[in-house]
């Protein structure tokens, strides 16, 4: 058996963990794209005739409250037989959903679910953007009948939209953005555009419809062959927040790269079109998307300075997050009524 890369998990744990993997040379590990708060790893199995599965490595820290949370919703979702598949934990060998294994000579929290297959769809292909935008909703429908155990784990900083909450390292998000490497009048348009936004948050959050919400739509969390969602991933997130938060999420990746261009309306009439035919958004709810837009802004912001005190983000990538809010913002103060007629268009056409 070849030599076990250090930053990889020792086939023999593995095996101890989920014997049904077989024997330890028959395993072999891979590094695959994404994880940026965990490390994914590709793993086949040769005594399963070279069987696929997903290895997840978490941190240390990871939150057991929430890694409980986050199985059992998975659980109740593959209960309710959706249309596509979700990465359900396979249990270790004394059924628990993950395994504390040493990786690189530190412990790390692994879970491992059977590999969906599918590619990321293409963010400009409409037809794409209409199915997964359907299959956002059926999700959203289905979390939303999901019964935890745990409530209380499913509540955060994100069911208040209390964004100085985000993260203990960034507990003044003005002061923090005073400290960034822009421009003084970039780092004012920040500031003015934090303060905006926390004026509107609570009558939001007091008013809109709140459930279980995956909290991370974007492209690289759905996987589709052809125009079939074949899966959707990372419920890391999992959170009670607003009911619009997963279509709104899904509305600022999509067609990040196209603002201004005329190439993001349809784009966002397709998504929104999708997710009409399973769940209707109220008109208060469509109204909320501009705000909503905003705050993911400024959370991915955040929650990439608190990355990047802690030593795991480069500076360059807190810059970037900063200047996409900015252009969010920009782009929101010229757009976000369209924006709203819009979605409420092709709500309504569904």
């Amino acid at each position: 058996m070849a030599p076990t890369p250090r930053n990889f998990p020792d086939p023999t744990a593995l095996v101890a963990a989920w014997p049904q993997l077989g024997q330890p040379d028959a395993l072999a590990l891979a590094p695959m794209r994404g994880g940026t708060n965990n490390t994914m790893l590709r793993l086949t199995s040769a005594a399963h005739g070279a069987a696929s599965y997903v290895l997840r490595l978490a941190a240390p820290h990871h939150d057991e409250r929430r890694a409980r949370l986050e199985h059992a919703t998975l659980e109740g979702l593959e209960r309710q037989g959706l249309p596509f598949a979700v990465p359900t934990p396979i249990p270790t060998a004394d059924g628990a959903p993950w395994a504390r294994l040493l990786v690189a000579g530190a412990p790390a929290m692994a879970t491992l679910t059977r590999l969906i297959p599918g590619q990321p769809p293409e963010r400009r292909d409409l037809a794409r953007a209409e199915r997964s935008g359907e299959a956002i909703g059926a999700l959203d429908v289905a979390l939303a009948a999901i019964e935890l155990p745990d409530w209380e784990a499913a509540l955060s900083w994100r069911s208040a939209g209390a964004l100085d909450g985000i993260t203990p390292l960034v507990p003044d998000p003005p002061a923090a953005f005073a400290t960034l490497p822009i421009s003084a009048e970039a780092r004012g348009r920040l500031r003015d555009g934090y303060a905006a936004l926390m004026e509107r948050l609570p009558a939001l959050y007091a008013a809109l419809p709140q459930q279980l919400c995956h909290e991370d739509m974007a492209t690289t969390n759905l996987l589709m062959d052809g125009e079939r969602v074949t899966g959707i991933l990372d419920f890391e997130f999992l959170a009670r927040d607003i009911r619009a938060t997963d279509l709104a999420v899904a509305l600022v990746w999509w067609p990040a790269d196209m603002l201004e261009s005329g190439a993001e309306w349809p784009v966002i009439a397709a998504l929104a079109r999708g997710y009409a035919r399973s769940l209707r958004l109220t008109a208060a709810e469509i109204a909320a998307i501009p705000t909503l837009y905003v705050m993911r802004g400024y959370t991915s912001l955040i929650h990439r300075l608190g990355r990047a005190l802690q030593g795991l983000s480069p500076v360059a990538h807190v810059v970037a997050r900063a200047e996409a809010a900015l252009v969010w913002q920009d782009w929101l103060r010229a757009s976000g009524d369209r924006l709203v007629d819009v979605v409420a268009a092709a709500m309504a056409g569904a």
